[in-house]
C-alpha cells in the first residue's frame, strides 16, 4: 500500500487496541498541532502485570509521501518508552512503504529472556502483518 495508506494506521495510537496484537486499551487523551498524548496498555502474560505508558508522540512529514511518528514516556511503568515510526514510499513508482520501527523500552519489572525473546523473534512478525491486515480494512 501506499504511505498515506498506512500513515493514519501507525499515526492514530487510539485504535491500537483493536489491531495490535497484546494492546489491551489505547487511548488519544490529547492532540494540538502535530503533538499527541498517547496512552497504551499492553496485555503481559502472566505472572506479570500488564505494562502501561503515557507517552508525548510528535509527527513530521516530508516531501515525497515521508512520514513520521516518535515518542518519548512521559509517565508509565517503564524508566525508557522511546521509539518511532518511519513511513516512506518504496518501489519503482513509489507506491509501496517501507515501513521502519525502532523501539527502546525498560520496563519497571524483571522481564525473562524468553519473553524477550520471544517479543523479538514472534510478536514483532505479529505487529507489521497486523498492520498489513488494519491497512486493507480500512481501504
Amino acid at each position: 500500500a501506499p504511505p498515506k495508506k498506512v500513515w493514519p494506521v501507525v499515526r492514530d495510537c487510539q485504535f491500537f487496541k483493536t489491531f495490535m496484537p497484546r494492546t489491551k486499551e489505547s487511548e488519544l487523551k490529547s492532540r494540538s498541532g502535530a503533538t499527541r498524548i498517547c496512552y497504551t496498555k499492553v496485555d503481559m502474560p502472566f505472572p506479570f502485570s500488564d505494562l502501561w505508558a503515557d507517552v508525548k508522540s510528535v509527527e513530521t512529514s516530508g516531501a515525497n509521501g515521508h512520514f513520521g511518528r516518535s515518542w518519548t514516556l512521559i509517565k508509565g511503568t517503564y524508566r525508557r518508552n522511546n521509539g518511532s515510526w518511519t513511513v516512506q514510499p518504496w518501489g519503482s513508482a513509489g507506491e509501496e512503504t517501507l515501513l521502519i520501527y525502532t523501539i527502546d523500552l525498560d520496563p519497571m519489572t524483571n522481564i525473562p529472556d524468553f519473553i524477550i525473546r520471544k517479543a523479538q523473534t514472534s510478536t514483532l512478525p505479529d505487529v507489521f502483518e497486523a498492520i498489513r491486515k488494519r491497512v486493507r480494512a480500512l481501504n
